[in-house]
């Protein structure tokens, strides 16, 4: 009532002071949001750090290659490229094989997805897919059969055979093929929906497939031969210098073009085959094209027509088409069309459906020589073969995986040259696989560590944004962009090949470099951000109370100043008190003259 207009004019101010502390609670909040990614970020480097000390270990430490000696055979190195291999070990021939099997000797773990109550027919085997499993040196076969489960059956040659039911579960497949082995033996569970047998008594065990069996027919196209002559590819011109093609050859399968230009050549505006070439090499180069891409393709023998299909059951045709080359001086000729190739049976084996690891297998061959021999070993991935001083062949699992080798059928190769059948060579170790084990365990952790990293509901580690408001009118802010720093945001990938070689781990120690940069830089940008939400902090905290401290000073009385004017009027109410009283004495006074 005093001085209205200051009264509004503080009313005015404690109304933005009060919106401006909400706004101190929300900067407040955008700091605690700052401070959980700045510490997940730490937390990050340290997995960071955790990862590069464990690719260095694994770098600096040697596998120990696991390895089968043929210590009753020697060979002569000097001469092994022109002995034959049957002069040295007896009872072999032609056709004999053997398998080589990388990884856990006493264990085999499917890839394909299955649960306890689905039938072995639900599974996709068929009728007529026959399993072999060696465990130890005693040989098992295993038949998938029309009719119900049998009872096991011991053969001469020492062998044990059972026809398996193939509407059994795989519940059942696995009791059955446990209790034939021996519950002692061998144990079956299905892990993580993936099928897994196992030795109980340490003794090496490998599944193999034994046959093929049609599983389904998918639709197919068929390219003729015949049809793929120059008049069909190419065309002809009407003569002239220019060379070269107008138009390129080619033939497309479902979008996927193969550029045929090679296999022509062009002169004077004629298009006509390159030199050595003829239909058959373009069916060739076609098939295996087709095959690089994922499809499935078979030539007959005698025309050499080339038949493409997707190895799927129940998949349809490819669409093949052909352009043909067109000289720069001339008219293309119409290309050649593929044709329905009707239905085409698809093939495959029992580990083929279940995932099982086959192995690598070798085929001796007629009048194969000791060199052709140890070089087919040889050149097989992970696996090497030589000679030592004594002349020993040394077939090693080059990363330290254990190695099991196994003839395979009625074949002794392996009993020839190794002393046994089956040889598992566990004499190694394969630490760089574990500690890649480790290294991608750390990467799970940086992809949960980033999950858990946010702040009431904002998380500025996996893309989420962040807007600081500072002033009333929001026309002053500042955007917090945010970064996905999971494992891929980073910029890791998994081990490659569990870093047997330099290359692989030399791969992880570069993704950790530039992830160790990205920390730092993006660390440094946030608490850049910190230190700018803080200052604001700061100042809308000053700002709060010079708003305040102006109201009160137009509204708020000056105490000194009051305290005197109530001091006087106090002074005056007792002056005035006081005369009263002196002046009602004074008339008693004279009232008591008379």
């Amino acid at each position: 009532m005093d001085n209205p207009s200051s009264y509004f004019t503080a009313q005015s101010l404690n109304s933005r002071a009060d919106d401006l502390s909400t706004l101190l609670d929300s900067i407040g909040q955008a700091i605690s949001t700052l401070n959980v990614a700045d510490e997940g970020i730490t937390t990050l480097q340290k997995f960071v750090e955790q990862a590069k000390s464990i690719a260095n270990s694994a770098r600096d430490t040697a596998n120990v290659a696991s390895s089968a000696v043929s210590d009753n055979v020697t060979f002569n190195s000097a001469t092994a490229k022109t002995d034959k291999l049957s002069s040295y070990l007896n009872n072999i021939s032609a056709g004999d094989s053997f398998t080589i099997r990388l990884g856990d000797s006493t264990t085999m773990e499917a890839t394909s997805n299955v649960s306890t109550e689905l039938t072995l027919e639900e599974a996709g085997l068929v009728e007529g897919m026959s399993m072999e499993m060696i465990v130890g040196d005693k040989t098992y076969n295993f038949t998938l059969v029309a009719g119900e489960t049998q009872e096991a059956v011991e053969n001469a040659d020492g062998t044990t055979s059972q026809q398996i039911g193939i509407a059994s579960s795989m519940e059942e497949f696995m009791n059955d093929v446990v209790y034939t082995v021996g519950r002692k033996t061998i144990t079956a569970e299905i892990k993580e929906g993936k099928l897994s047998f196992s030795t109980l008594d340490n003794s090496s065990m490998t599944i193999r497939s034994t046959n093929e069996a049609t599983i389904g027919t998918a639709s197919s196209m068929k390219i003729e031969k015949a049809d793929l002559t120059v008049a069909a590819l190419a065309g002809t011109g009407s003569g002239g210098a220019d060379e070269g093609f107008a138009v390129t050859p080619s033939v497309t399968i479902d979008g996927l073009q193969l550029d045929l230009s090679e296999y022509f050549t062009s002169t004077a505006g004629n298009v006509e085959f390159a030199a050595g070439v003829d239909g058959e090499n373009i069916i060739t180069a076609i098939k295996t094209f087709a095959e690089q891409n994922g499809y499935s393709t078979s030539i007959e023998d005698v025309s050499g027509d080339l038949t493409i299909f997707k190895n799927e059951v129940g998949a349809t045709a490819p669409v093949i088409a052909f352009a043909a080359a067109q000289p720069t001086n001339g008219t293309a000729a119409t290309p050649p069309t593929a044709t329905d190739g009707g239905a085409q049976d698809i093939t495959a084996t029992f580990n083929d459906i279940l995932g099982f690891d086959n192995g690598y297998s070798v085929t001796i061959t007629e009048g194969m020589t000791v060199e052709e021999f140890r070089q087919a070993v040889d050149n097989l991935e992970g696996i090497s073969a030589d000679f030592d001083s004594k002349g020993h062949l040394v077939i090693s699992g080059e990363q330290g995986d254990d190695m099991v080798i196994a003839d395979s059928g009625d074949g002794n190769f392996i009993k020839s040259l190794l002393g046994g059948n089956v040889v598992s060579a566990t004499n190694g170790s394969n630490e760089r696989a574990k500690y890649a084990e480790q290294f991608d365990g750390v990467l799970d952790q940086i992809d949960q560590l980033v999950q858990d990293t946010s702040y009431k509901g904002i998380n500025l580690l996996n893309g989420d944004d962040l807007t600081v408001v500072f002033n009333e009118s929001r026309t002053s802010t500042l955007e917090l962009k945010g970064v996905t720093f999971n494992s891929t945001g980073l910029g890791f990938t998994a081990s490659e090949a569990e870093w047997k070689d330099n290359e692989n781990i030399d791969k992880s120690l570069d993704q950790i470099t530039k992830a160790t940069s990205l920390l730092r830089a993006q660390a440094s940008e946030f608490g850049q951000n910190l230190s700018t939400v803080q200052i604001r902090e700061d100042f809308t905290e000053n700002m709060i109370n010079n708003l305040q401290t102006g109201a009160d000073k137009l509204t708020l009385a000056d105490m000194n100043e009051e305290a005197a004017n109530m001091l006087a009027l106090q002074t005056r109410q007792q002056l005035g008190i006081n005369s009263l009283s002196m002046a009602s004495q004074a008339a008693q006074s004279v009232l008591q003259l008379f």
